[in-house]
């Protein structure tokens, strides 16, 4: 099964889950911004209850991609070291996960869709999920979708994605642009 779903910032459970169950997951950075969605935020556990962490963005009076979307530096890295410091510090195995997750909060980010398919990617490899993780690219979905007529004319399958399949034999669309990161660096 193939996902295609937009980037979150440390993603939530059920998308984790998703990246154990499909055999491909598309990050959609291209998709808008929602002020509903978790692209920019998380919820961690405190003492005190629940606590977000946002990442700020800039507001531009419009919709925004993800991919195009500027992260506004007001300090929040420090502000969400120290509160996952301060809630995580003393937790088991935190000297192990803690020098990823500065280094990830510590970067320059271009845009928001890029730190959140960094997050995504980060939580894909420390799950040990096997499904390839890519970046969307508006060819990819229109190769998934639309069957070409060359291809049906010269007795390739027909198919959505040109006789090729996507299937581990058949390698398809993710081969066609690498199978992680799509052809596109996100930082």
């Amino acid at each position: 099964m193939t996902a295609v779903r937009p980037p979150e910032f440390f993603p939530r459970p059920e998308v984790a889950a998703l990246m154990l169950a499909a055999d491909r997951l598309v990050l959609a950075d291209t998709l808008r911004f929602s002020r509903q969605a978790a692209h920019n935020r998380v919820r961690i556990r405190t003492d005190a209850g629940t606590q977000w962490l946002s990442v700020p963005r800039e507001h531009l009076g419009r919709p925004v991609p993800l991919d195009q979307l500027p992260v506004v530096d007001d300090g929040w890295r420090q502000r969400h070291l120290h509160a996952l410091q301060t809630a995580y510090g003393m937790a088991p195995y935190i000297e192990h996960v803690r020098p990823e997750v500065e280094a990830l909060l510590s970067r320059e980010w271009r845009s928001l869709g890029a730190l959140a398919v960094a997050t995504c990617e980060w939580t894909h490899r420390w799950l040990g999920a096997s499904c390839e993780v890519g970046v969307y690219l508006p060819i990819v979905l229109r190769q998934l979708m639309v069957p070409r007529a060359d291809d049906d004319a010269a007795g390739g399958g027909g198919g959505s994605t040109g006789g090729r399949g996507v299937g581990p034999a058949g390698g398809g669309v993710f081969d066609m642009v690498g199978s992680t990161g799509l052809g596109r660096n996100p930082a």
